[in-house]
């Protein structure tokens, strides 16, 4: 089962204020629990004694009173023991180098006060092409006022795809022949597309430390 959230891809080839359109929502059937004409941009659900909210982070108006209001009715009013969150841009990174695009602040200073006034227990995020764990994040006074309160969120960037180096490589690849067939095979763009993509995975591995060779079982 798959439980999606908007990032900034999806939205690429239609923009934000036509999210409607995006492939990712024509393509998943998503809980409809949003206020009206929101319905699948952002919902939440329950699992078990889990309660999981998934937020639209884009640029362009998500992250504004609509969706702020909505999500603070429902970490407010759900009865599960644990709360857990999940969204593409993330509200805190370290990443620095190529391609690192860092802590995404307006989110963080909107919805960072409700996560931790209603106790999420761990907050999911991508953007960045790495893995973070955060410690117990207490930046904010209920309220939104900034300061520690005794109540803590804790963050996991998990925007690293495959997690072996091969993988990793393979990921790249393929994105460069989709970016190959849908330029046309004949054109001298997508032979550029293929080669720098492919060279960028390469760079990437060579500055995690790692090589091609993948370790011995």
């Amino acid at each position: 089962i798959f439980m999606t959230t908007l990032g900034n891809h999806d939205l690429n080839n239609v923009g934000a204020s036509n999210w409607a359109s995006s492939v990712e929502i024509k393509m998943f059937l998503n809980p409809r629990n949003a206020p009206a004409g929101q319905e699948e941009r952002f919902y939440s659900f329950d699992y078990g004694d889990a309660h999981f909210t998934v937020l639209d982070s884009n640029p362009g108006g998500a992250v504004g009173p609509t969706q702020t209001n909505w999500l603070a009715n429902d970490l407010a009013t759900t009865t599960r023991k644990w709360k857990f969150v999940f969204f593409h841009h993330t509200s805190y990174s370290c990443a620095t180098g190529l391609a690192s695009l860092g802590s995404d602040a307006n989110v963080r200073a909107t919805w960072g006060p409700l996560f931790e006034q209603y106790g999420v227990d761990i907050v999911f995020d991508g953007h960045d092409h790495n893995y973070e764990r955060s410690h117990a994040v207490d930046d904010f006074a209920v309220g939104g006022g900034s300061g520690p309160d005794g109540k803590s969120t804790i963050y996991v960037m998990t925007g690293g795809g495959p997690g072996t180096a091969t993988e990793s490589v393979a990921m790249y690849t393929f994105t460069a022949l989709l970016e190959h067939l849908r330029f046309g095979f004949g054109s001298a763009l997508s032979v550029i597309i293929f080669a720098v993509t492919f060279l960028l995975a390469l760079a990437a591995i060579h500055l995690m430390g790692t090589t091609l060779t993948e370790p011995a079982s």
